[in-house]
C-alpha cells in the first residue's frame, strides 16, 4: 500500500487546486469564449502574435489581460474570429483574404520555419493528436500553419474542432430535453485537424461595407452555401515565394461536440501525458538514490572509521612525544584561515541560498497544486516573486558567513548583492529583449513590463536583501573550534590527480549524471512547447542531488584536507559547481541532435538562457557543497585536541 501510494503521487500529473463554483459552465447554444494567444516555433524560438500575419481578423480587437508571466512567455490574448456555440455542430466560411506578395512572402516564410498556431477555449488550448508506434497518441499544443513544399508552401486553410464536454452530473443529453433541463456542461477537450483545400466560390463574396446605406457589416462566419464555396477534396492550397499577382486564401472551419466521461478535474491529463514513458523517470530515480547509499555508506565510513580513528590516535599522543606532523590534523592552525576573495564568496553563497529558497517553495507550491504549470504565466510570476523575497534568508546567510571570514566592509557587501548578481542578470536579459524586440517578437519585454521588473528589483528585493544583511551582522561571531596562525603553513608538493580543475571536473560528475534525465526532460519540454508537471520526480531527484553534492563535496574535502591542502574554501564550492557546465554542454547537444535550432537570434535565445540557467545550477550544487564542507570542517576539528 505505502509503494503504490508513493507510486501515485509521483505519477499524478500536477493540477491546479479545484474550489467549487470556479468552474464556468455553459448552457447548450451558448457562445464559448475562444481566444488567439501567439504563434511559436521550437526552431526559431522567436514568438510573434497571432495576427502578426495576414488572418481573419475580428471588427474589434480585445486584448485579455495578463498576468506578468504571461508577457514574459510571449503570450498575446485576443479575442478569435471563430464562433463556437456548445453542441451546435457546423461548418463556416471564416473568411477570404487577398494576400499581396509581402503577405505572401511572410506566410510562407513562417511555415517553412515550422510555426504553430495557439488558441484557447474556455483557458484550454488546442492540441493536435500526433501517433506513436506502440503507444498512445501524443497531443501537441497548437497546429501547423502549413507544410513547406519545394517552391513554397501549403496552407492549412481548414480546420476541424473537435469540442468535448462533460455533464457535471447525469442527466439527458441528447436535444430538446436536455436543453429544457437548465443543465450546463463543462469543456473538458479542445482538439484541431488542419488540412489544406482549394476552393473555388461560384457567388461574389461580399464586401464589409455592403451593409443598409453603406453601413459595415461582419463577413465572418458565413455559410458556405451563400458564396458557392466547393473543393475538389484533393487539391491543396499552395503559397508560392515569387509572383507580383495578389492571391485568394479562403478559410473555413467545421465544428463538432462530443460528450466525454472525462471530469473537469482531469481535463489537462491528455496535454501532460510523457512523451518518454514514466519508466525513463522511475530508472533515473532509482540510479540517484543508489548513487547516493552508496556515498552515503563511504562518507559514514569515513566519519566514523577513518576520522574517529585518526582522532583517537592524536588525541592519545603526549605533548611530549615527538611526532612527525602529517594528515589533515595537523592543518588545525591554518584549516580556518579567511580565503582570498571572502566578499566574493560570501556574495556566492547568498546568491545559491537565495536560488534554493526560492526554487525549494515553488517546488513544494507546485507539488501541492496550490500553484500549476497549467495556470498560464502564474508559476513564473509565483518564482519571480519568492526569488524576492528569498532576499531576506540570502542577506542573512551571505552576512554571517562574511562576518565569520573577518570580512571589514559590510556595505560592500549588501551592495555587491543587491546589484552584482541581479545587475548582470538584469543586463543580459535586457540585451536578449533587445534581440527579440528588433525581430518583433511578442515575448519582448514591453517597457512597462521592463520597469515593473526594475520596480520589483530595487522596490522589494534590494530592501528585503538589506534587511536580511542587518540582521546577520548583528549576530555574534560563531567561535572557531581551533586557532589560526599569523604564519601560513607550507603546503607540501600535491599530486597530479589532485589538481584543483581534476577535483571540480570529476565532482560535477556525479550530481549532474544523477539528475541528467530529469533536467533533460525538464528543459525539452521547456523548449517544445510542452506542459512539464511531474513535480513529484523532480522533488525526488532534487533532494537526492542535493544530498550527493553534500556527500561528494565532503569525501573530496577529506582527501584534500589527508594532503595537507588547507585551500578548502573555494574548492569546496567548485567540487560540484562544475555540474552547471556539464548541464550546458548537454544542451548544446540536445539542441544539435533535437531542437535543430536556426538563425543567429535562436542560437542567441537559446545558449544566453541555457548560460543563465547553468550558471544557477552551478550555484545551487556548489552553494549545497560548501555548507556541507563548512559543517564537516568546524565538527571534525572541534574534537581535535590542540595545545
Amino acid at each position: 500500500a505505502p509503494l503504490r501510494l508513493t507510486s501515485i503521487l509521483l505519477l499524478q500529473p500536477c493540477c491546479p487546486l479545484l474550489i467549487p463554483g470556479l468552474q464556468r459552465e455553459y448552457l447548450e447554444g451558448e457562445e464559448l469564449p475562444m481566444r488567439v494567444a501567439k504563434l511559436m516555433s521550437t526552431r526559431t524560438l522567436v514568438p510573434f502574435s497571432y495576427y502578426s500575419l495576414a488572418q481573419c481578423t475580428p471588427r474589434s480587437l480585445e486584448a485579455a489581460a495578463e498576468n506578468l508571466g504571461e508577457v514574459l512567455h510571449g503570450d498575446r490574448i485576443f479575442n478569435a474570429p471563430f464562433e463556437l456555440r456548445l453542441r451546435r455542430p457546423r461548418a463556416l466560411a471564416l473568411c477570404r483574404l487577398l494576400l499581396d506578395p509581402q503577405e505572401r512572402e511572410l506566410w510562407v516564410a513562417r511555415i517553412r520555419e515550422g510555426y504553430r498556431a495557439h488558441l484557447l477555449l474556455d483557458n484550454l488550448p488546442v492540441g493536435t493528436r500526433r501517433p506513436r508506434d506502440g503507444a498512445a497518441p501524443l497531443l501537441e499544443r497548437g497546429y501547423l500553419l502549413g507544410a513547406a513544399a519545394p517552391d513554397g508552401a501549403i496552407v492549412h486553410n481548414h480546420l476541424h474542432f473537435t469540442v468535448r464536454y462533460h455533464l457535471p452530473s447525469p442527466s439527458v443529453t441528447t436535444g430538446e430535453a436536455w436543453r429544457g433541463s437548465g443543465r450546463r456542461a463543462r469543456i473538458v477537450g479542445f482538439e484541431v485537424e488542419p488540412s489544406s483545400r482549394g476552393y473555388t466560390h461560384a457567388a461574389r463574396w461580399p464586401d464589409d461595407s455592403e451593409g443598409e446605406a453603406g453601413s459595415a457589416v461582419d463577413v465572418l462566419n458565413l455559410s458556405p452555401a451563400e458564396v458557392g464555396l466547393s473543393h475538389d477534396g484533393t487539391s491543396p492550397m499552395v503559397l508560392r515565394r515569387r509572383g507580383g499577382k495578389p492571391v485568394e486564401l479562403i478559410f473555413t472551419y467545421n465544428v463538432t461536440y462530443a460528450l466525454s466521461e472525462v471530469p473537469y478535474s482531469s481535463r489537462w491529463d491528455n496535454y501532460l501525458m510523457l512523451e518518454e514513458g514514466s519508466q525513463v523517470h522511475w530508472l533515473s530515480l532509482c540510479g540517484s538514490l543508489a548513487l547516493s547509499l552508496l556515498l552515503a555508506s563511504l562518507v559514514a565510513a569515513i566519519m566514523l572509521a577513518t576520522v574517529r580513528r585518526d582522532l583517537q590516535k592524536y588525541n592519545a599522543i603526549d605533548a611530549d612525544d615527538d611526532l612527525v606532523e602529517v594528515g589533515w590534523k595537523y592543518t588545525h592552525a591554518d584549516v580556518l584561515r579567511p580565503p582570498s576573495g571572502p566578499l566574493s564568496l560570501s556574495c556566492a553563497l547568498g546568491a545559491a541560498v537565495q536560488l534554493i529558497c526560492s526554487g525549494a517553495v515553488t517546488l513544494a507550491l507546485a507539488l501541492l497544486g496550490v500553484i500549476s504549470p497549467t495556470a498560464r504565466g502564474r508559476l513564473l510570476t509565483a518564482a519571480l516573486l519568492l526569488l524576492c523575497l528569498s532576499a531576506v534568508p540570502a542577506g542573512y546567510v551571505a552576512a554571517r558567513l562574511y562576518r565569520q571570514i573577518d570580512g571589514s566592509h559590510p556595505y560592500a557587501l549588501i551592495g555587491a548583492l543587491s546589484f552584482a548578481l541581479p545587475g548582470s542578470v538584469f543586463a543580459a536579459f535586457t540585451a536578449l529583449d533587445l534581440v527579440l524586440w528588433a525581430r518583433g517578437a511578442t515575448s519582448a519585454v514591453p517597457l512597462t513590463t521592463l520597469l515593473a521588473l526594475l520596480l520589483l528589483w530595487l522596490g522589494l528585493h534590494v530592501p528585503l536583501l538589506a534587511t536580511g544583511a542587518s540582521l546577520g551582522f548583528r549576530q555574534p561571531r560563531a567561535e572557531d573550534p581551533c586557532f589560526t596562525n599569523l604564519i601560513p603553513r607550507q603546503i607540501p608538493t600535491q599530486p597530479l590527480w589532485a589538481h584543483p580543475l581534476v577535483a571540480a571536473l570529476s565532482g560535477g560528475l556525479l550530481p549532474f549524471g544523477s539528475a541528467a534525465i530529469e533536467l533533460s526532460s525538464l528543459y525539452s519540454s521547456a523548449w517544445n512547447g510542452r506542459i512539464y508537471s511531474l513535480f513529484g520526480f523532480l522533488f525526488l531527484t532534487a533532494t537526492t542531488t542535493a544530498l550527493i553534492c553534500a556527500e561528494v563535496g565532503v569525501v573530496l574535502c577529506y582527501f584534500q584536507l589527508c594532503r595537507e591542502d588547507y585551500r578548502w574554501w573555494w574548492r569546496s564550492f567548485a567540487h560540484t559547481g562544475s555540474c552547471g557546465l556539464y548541464f550546458f554542454l548537454h544542451a548544446a547537444a540536445y539542441a544539435h541532435s533535437e531542437l535543430h535550432i536556426s538563425g543567429p537570434t535562436a542560437i542567441a535565445i537559446y545558449y544566453g538562457y541555457t548560460a543563465a540557467a547553468s550558471a544557477a545550477l552551478s550555484l545551487v550544487t556548489g552553494g549545497v557543497s560548501f555548507v556541507a564542507c563548512f559543517w564537516f570542517v568546524r565538527s571534525i576539528f572541534a574534537a581535535v585536541k590542540v595545545d
